[in-house]
């Protein structure tokens, strides 16, 4: 290569694949090498290492679906109530956008219950999301401060995520993720993804009449593992989202006697300041109504 001859980046040009990333899937990505990621991304995910995980598999959501949910996630934010399920666990979903169904994990950990990653503690809550085509696997990481504002527009509230310097200057110039993607200095959206679909999917989660199943990983293939110095499998809990799909459809609701099923949003109840009680809110569930729950074709739905 000549003196002047100026190295151009390497673009990666990505499709991903609609089957969300597993925790081997991870491991193998990092040891053999296709894992494309910032530095500080590759430590945090040691901690898939170090952690017995709490995983939950969601069915196929819409892109629309999912921004639902998390615009009443930012509400439970705002006043208080919003949660996730464990300070360290990892959601798996098939999300359709436009384009493409795209599989996404995301780590998720919760610095407010101090647990370490990425070498120090965070007042918010840290994710990495992970999607990966046939040859590499991308993982970018954002932190959700879960601080209410005014969005850049004006027209609304939404909530502070913060992209570390480190992660902007790896992705600058650096990808070109194909299907619903693309990262540019004006455009931060792929990174912080993750962040927001983690909103989403734990207000789906907490939605009264979804189906859940949770199952312990097997023994045997368990403490084979712990032999071969291999992460643990985590314990999986199978959230059906089928019903969920069919109750936000839009459609007719029905007569008064036999309104179709549906789904009742999220909202934050506040209860005003009684004698000496003080004023407080309580956090009501979305949920399905008109449902019996199960799902209307078991196992459809399954993230594999």
């Amino acid at each position: 290569m000549g003196k002047n001859t100026v190295e151009k980046p390497t673009i990666y040009e990505f499709q991903p694949k609609p089957i969300a990333p597993t925790i081997d899937d991870i491991i193998e990505a990092q040891l053999k090498g296709y894992l494309v990621g910032a530095p500080n991304v590759r430590e945090a995910l040691k901690i898939l290492n170090k952690n017995q995980i709490e995983q939950f598999n969601f069915g196929p959501l819409s892109l629309s679906t999912v921004r639902e949910a998390q615009a009443e996630a930012v509400e439970f934010i705002e006043l208080g109530c919003f949660t996730f399920p464990y300070p360290v666990c990892l959601y798996r979903a098939q999300v359709q956008y436009d384009n493409a169904m795209v599989g996404m994990t995301v780590l998720v950990v919760d610095g407010r219950d101090k647990v370490p990653v990425i070498h120090k503690y965070y007042d918010g809550v840290a994710s990495v999301t992970l999607i990966h085509s046939q040859n590499e696997m991308c993982a970018m990481h954002a932190i959700n401060m879960l601080n209410v504002q005014l969005d850049s527009q004006g027209h609304g509230k939404a909530v502070e995520l913060h992209v570390p310097q480190t992660e902007l200057e790896y992705w600058k110039d650096k990808i070109d993720i194909g299907g619903p993607f693309g990262y540019t200095e004006e455009n931060t959206g792929p990174l912080t993804e993750g962040a927001m679909l983690a909103m989403g999917l734990t207000m789906i989660l907490n939605t009264k009449g979804i189906r859940r199943e949770r199952s312990e990983p097997p023994c045997k293939p368990q403490q084979a593992r712990i032999r071969a110095g291999k992460p643990l499998l985590p314990y999986v809990t199978r959230v059906y989202t089928d019903v969920y799909n069919k109750a936000v459809e839009k459609g007719e609701p029905g007569t008064h006697a036999s309104p179709r099923p549906h789904r009742r949003r999220a909202h934050v109840r506040h209860l005003p300041e009684r004698g000496n009680k003080p004023a407080y809110n309580i956090p009501i569930a979305a949920m399905l109504v008109n449902w019996d729950g199960e799902p209307l074709t078991p196992h459809q739905y399954e993230v594999k």
